[in-house]
């Protein structure tokens, strides 16, 4: 069966170490999903509403359009109604947004996290992967080798849907997870707590080593917030989701050209 807790603590070993790298919290109160970034070790970062136009073939989006830059690390809500945002309460507006899907009614992708340098992630002592509770589960993939960049993938689908694509039903906790196109990764099955709206629901959350994302010696890039299948998938049509990148190149220049959302900027546009 699935992992099931109100939070959960993502870590990678590598030769280097235990990182911690993320969270995924199931907030019971009002039924949300956060996604938590408070292990990097940069704040400086921009967060955008992408626009994919329609017709659009190119692999680069330009992020400063639709973008603010912040000083901290921040969260990616994804609240019951569709409701998706980036926010840090006391420390930024919550302007970067959009309406998207239900979390229980999402068949399919709930976000993609990418990481390059591990060693940019606060070290995790091995004490911490034996506490576990409904309150609070740690996750680990191990690699034997030190990777350049790794990429986390997540999807979302309901139980009978899950059982239906799994030999076994839905067994778990850990699992191999296979793509359409036939891609396998090692990951985990994840559910919410009872009580929370998408308890009945399966989250798959995957990761494996991918080459490196660009030049610079650490990053953290993460895209969310996706549009239902029949519009991503869609070329003629326009799509939009939010990403977040850290750390920043430029930070004056960039802040002078699209504003900042740290509530203790006045540049907000």
């Amino acid at each position: 069966m699935p992992h099931q807790s109100e939070l959960f603590i993502v870590t990678v070993r590598t030769p280097s170490g235990l990182r911690k790298v993320f969270q995924l919290i199931f907030q019971k109160r009002d039924g949300s999903l956060f996604v938590n970034f408070p292990y990097f070790e940069r704040t400086d970062g921009l967060l955008s509403l992408v626009t994919w136009p329609a017709g659009y073939r190119g692999e680069y989006l330009d992020l400063e359009r639709g973008g603010k830059v912040v000083s901290h690390l921040v969260k990616y809500s994804h609240h019951p109604d569709g409701r998706v945002q980036f926010s840090q309460d006391g420390k930024i507006i919550s302007a970067v947004k959009k309406q998207g899907r239900s979390i229980t009614t999402i068949e399919g992708h709930e976000f993609t996290f990418q990481i390059q340098g591990v060693r940019a992630f606060k070290f995790a002592e091995e004490s911490e992967l034996s506490v576990k509770s409904q309150r609070r589960m740690p996750l680990c993939f191990e690699f034997k080798e030190e990777p350049v960049a790794l990429k986390f993938l997540s999807h979302w689908h309901s139980r009978k849907d899950f059982a239906e694509r799994s030999i076994d039903g839905v067994t778990g906790p850990k699992a191999i997870i296979q793509s359409n196109d036939g891609k396998q990764w090692l990951g985990f099955l994840l559910s919410a707590p009872d009580g929370h709206p998408a308890a009945d629901r399966v989250m798959t959350l995957s990761c494996e080593i991918v080459d490196r994302l660009s030049e610079d010696e650490t990053l953290m890039v993460f895209a969310g917030g996706f549009d239902e299948k029949s519009v991503v998938g869609d070329f003629q049509k326009e799509t939009t989701f939010l990403t977040l990148k850290y750390p920043l190149r430029e930070t004056e220049k960039v802040t002078e050209r699209v504003g900042s959302i740290d509530l203790k900027s006045r540049s907000v546009v």
